[in-house]
């Protein structure tokens, strides 16, 4: 795009994410709609926003493309046998973080803002992800523990580098009906040395998974631009 010499160097950026954003709009609306996510409505809506308001928004797409894009190469990896839930995990739940940041920026607990960014969404995880509850008085009195799973195995491979397993369902496991377990590491909440072990289970395939991750980024986007 030329940019007029009159405008400002702030301005350039600006009227080139518009731009980019009207061009690639249909595109969106049918990358959602594969996953069964119709955001035709929210995207109207983003176009009416002051310009700082739409380039929050704009950036957060262009981060949920790319992470998506990498989350997909590491598919094809584990297709090859290469273990790499554990970071397609860490990737969409520290992009859940920073996208429900955007929502409650003055927020600093990380699995606050993970918690909250699945909420409008709970219905369709729950006893989807889980863990040994039994064995975790931690985390007993949460009544939505698929975000702290979630969490606490990005946890595990950021801070342990422990990447090894595969945490969702494959095709196979789903058409015989089967859960995913797999083990993982935390440390206790009040001692930060007591590394602890948990097992996860998992009842989603990845492609269920990115459904409703996609539909928890478009209830919170739109909670974002109601607030505006």
């Amino acid at each position: 795009m030329v940019s007029n010499q009159t405008d400002s160097f702030e301005d350039i950026p600006k009227k080139r994410a518009y731009t980019s954003f009207k061009k690639s709009k249909e595109d969106k609306v049918r990358f959602f709609l594969s996953y069964g996510v119709d955001v035709k409505t929210l995207l109207n809506k983003i176009e009416s926003l002051p310009s700082d308001k739409f380039l929050d928004i704009y950036y957060t797409f262009t981060k949920v493309y790319a992470s998506l894009s990498i989350c997909s190469s590491l598919g094809q990896l584990q297709n090859q046998w290469q273990d790499t839930d554990k970071v397609i995990v860490t990737i969409l739940v520290s992009l859940a973080e920073s996208i429900y940041r955007l929502i409650r920026p003055e927020q600093s607990l990380s699995v606050n803002l993970i918690k909250w960014f699945f909420n409008p969404v709970k219905n369709k995880l729950l006893h989807k992800i889980t863990f040994n509850l039994s064995s975790h008085p931690d985390f007993q009195s949460e009544d939505f523990i698929a975000p702290i799973v979630l969490y606490l195995i990005r946890n595990d491979y950021l801070h342990n580098w422990e990447f090894f397993g595969m945490f969702f369902l494959n095709e196979k496991m789903k058409d015989e009906h089967c859960n995913n377990y797999w083990a993982f590491d935390y440390y206790e909440k009040l001692n930060k040395f007591d590394r602890i072990g948990a097992t996860s289970r998992c009842s989603l395939t990845y492609p269920e998974f990115l459904s409703i991750f996609l539909e928890a980024f478009k209830l919170n986007i739109e909670k974002y631009v109601n607030k505006s």
